[in-house]
This record gives structure tokens, sequence and C-alpha cells, in this order.
């Protein structure tokens, strides 16, 4: 039966989040207004104004979301191939 390398699923999948990470935040950085409408969209947030404006992205806090972004996906993607292969191992 298959079995997925915990590490190095969770590693890629890290890598991929923390890329479409940088994309969406050098998207922010030159689209704020519409980077605000499109959140507002996808969080239904109907009253746009609620959102918060005038939010600047410097290299700190780029730096601070990525290492989030990347520990948070390596833990889940690591947890998801270890139940995955916790729920093969009988077959």
């Amino acid at each position: 039966m298959i079995k997925i390398n915990s590490k190095k699923f969770a590693w890629e999948l890290s890598l991929t989040s923390g890329f479409v990470y940088t994309i969406c935040t050098a998207f922010v950085t030159l689209f704020p207004g519409f980077s605000s409408r499109l959140l507002g969209w996808l969080t239904h947030i109907m009253n746009l104004e609620a959102l918060p404006r005038g939010m600047n992205v410097t290299l700190g806090s780029f730096i601070g979301g990525l290492g989030q972004v990347i520990l948070y996906t390596y833990l889940a993607g690591w947890i998801l191939a270890w139940l995955f292969n916790r729920s093969v191992k009988g077959y």
C-alpha cells in the first residue's frame, strides 16, 4: 500500500503555501484597494468599510507572516500525512 513520507509531504506543502503567500503579499502591496474588496467577497463581508484601511506591508510583517504560514502548513501537512499513513496501515 502507498505510504506518504510525512516530512517530505509537509515540506512541499509548506513551500507551496509560502509561495502563494508571497504572491498574495505582492498583490496586496500593488493593489491594496482591490485586495480589500477581494477579501470582503471571500469572507462575505457586506460592509467593506468594516475592513481595516491603510495597512502597510513591511519587510518585517512579510517575514513574520511567511514564517507563520510555513510553520503552520508544515505542521498541518505532517499531521495529514501521519493520519493518512495510519489509515492505510491495515491494508
